[in-house]
């Protein structure tokens, strides 16, 4: 498989997202074993080739975008639901520096990105196995992360829920969100934004053309997650906090 490294990297400078052949080569290195691994699990449907440059990893690097406070030094972030590794494992490699939890619940997925992460030799990402919900409520990680992001399918009522939690005050919550959605999805947000305590900070939208309607939302935890939340696994989808 030959993927437009190059293209992506240019995309993502005009971006003003620096991509070094360091990273590029560490890129490849994992999607040759994406490449691999989607003979035997469900990884992921995306497989041209240039979508898995820009709808993959260029995605992924979007969420530095959002970012409307620096880093720490060592930072910690999660990757809430990363699936087969994204946004999660860019991320990684692009913040040396920061520790990132892999969190999924798909135990196979998990078992194959420890394999990946060990690899290609990135020793700042540690995937783990486990509902968001109940992970959420273990003081080791309530509280405990500066970032968390989310390539996000569920609405933002329901992220605020699932995510807040892990955050640290002022911690940022980072979700890739398609525009059309993201205009429906915010006001029907409001009320559980402030039971979490959060407070939307950005909404950028991505200017590429290879990720059309494209927006990443930043949320600050300004206060902390009441005890309760997030409530049992698949309740927070099934009845999210509308009011």
């Amino acid at each position: 498989m030959t993927v437009p490294w190059a293209d992506m990297v240019r995309e993502a400078d005009a971006l003003g997202i620096p991509v070094t052949e360091e990273h590029v080569g560490q890129f490849e290195a994992f999607a040759t074993l994406l490449a691999e691994g989607r003979q035997l699990l469900n990884l992921t449907s995306i497989v041209d080739p240039e979508e898995v440059a820009f709808k993959l990893f260029l995605d992924s690097l979007t969420s530095l975008l959002g970012l409307v406070e620096a880093l720490p030094e060592a930072a910690r972030v999660i990757d809430i639901g990363t699936g087969a590794g994204f946004p999660g494992v860019p991320l990684a490699i692009m913040l040396p520096d920061a520790g990132v939890t892999l969190l999924d619940a798909t135990g196979k997925k998990m078992t194959w990105l420890s394999g990946a992460v060990d690899t290609i030799g990135l020793r700042n990402a540690y995937p783990i196995a486990g509902r968001a919900e109940t992970a959420a409520h273990d003081p080791g990680w309530r509280g405990q992360f500066d970032v968390a992001v989310v390539r996000a399918v569920a609405p933002i009522a329901v992220l605020v829920e699932i995510c807040l939690p892990f955050l640290c005050q002022g911690g940022q919550l980072i979700a890739l969100k398609s525009a059309t959605r993201t205009e429906t999805e915010l006001p029907e947000a409001r009320y559980a934004l402030q039971m979490l305590g959060g407070r939307v900070a950005s909404v950028m939208p991505v200017r590429c053309d290879q990720l059309p309607n494209r927006v990443v939302v930043t949320i600050v935890q300004e206060g902390r997650a009441p005890r309760g939340y997030p409530r049992r696994p698949g309740v927070p989808a099934t009845a999210p906090l509308i009011g």
